[in-house]
């Protein structure tokens, strides 16, 4: 069965709501407040793209790319979220997520990720990714 990477674009509330949900539980202890979830989907919708990967009918796994407002300073989008179905990672999801960003901006992207987030790190070099900058904070949000 094919991995179909289609862009979602929700369109109201209750569609934002809904995506968020799932980022959230997709996203389990590494996932960010109900408030920077929806502030990162909006802007995706509006300015960047969300990408799902759909397996058997069913999403897998999502790619939230949000548009900086930077285009020499820093990358012009931002990878706000991957994430992959709980029970569902080490399928190859995210790498097709991935392959897909990179065929719609190249190389024009940036993430965060926790320090202690192994897999992703192990996954983000896989992709061929590297740490370029830690990011600091004053303060958790």
């Amino acid at each position: 069965m094919a991995v179909e990477i289609t862009e979602i674009k929700p369109k109201s509330q209750g569609e934002v709501d809904s995506l968020c949900s799932v980022i959230r539980r997709f996203m389990g202890k590494f996932g960010d407040s109900l408030q920077e979830t929806e502030e990162a989907v909006r802007n995706a919708a509006q300015q960047g793209f969300i990408l799902q990967a759909i397996h058997g009918g069913e999403r897998v796994a999502l790619a939230v790319v949000t548009r900086s407002p930077f285009e020499d300073f820093q990358p012009s989008y931002h990878l706000a979220y991957i994430c992959v179905k709980p029970g569902r990672s080490r399928n190859g999801y995210g790498r097709r997520l991935i392959e897909a960003l990179r065929s719609r901006i190249g190389a024009d992207f940036s993430l965060h990720v926790a320090p202690d987030n192994d897999a992703a790190l192990a996954f983000y070099r896989d992709a061929g990714l590297k740490v370029k900058y830690l990011r600091m904070m004053h303060k958790e949000k």
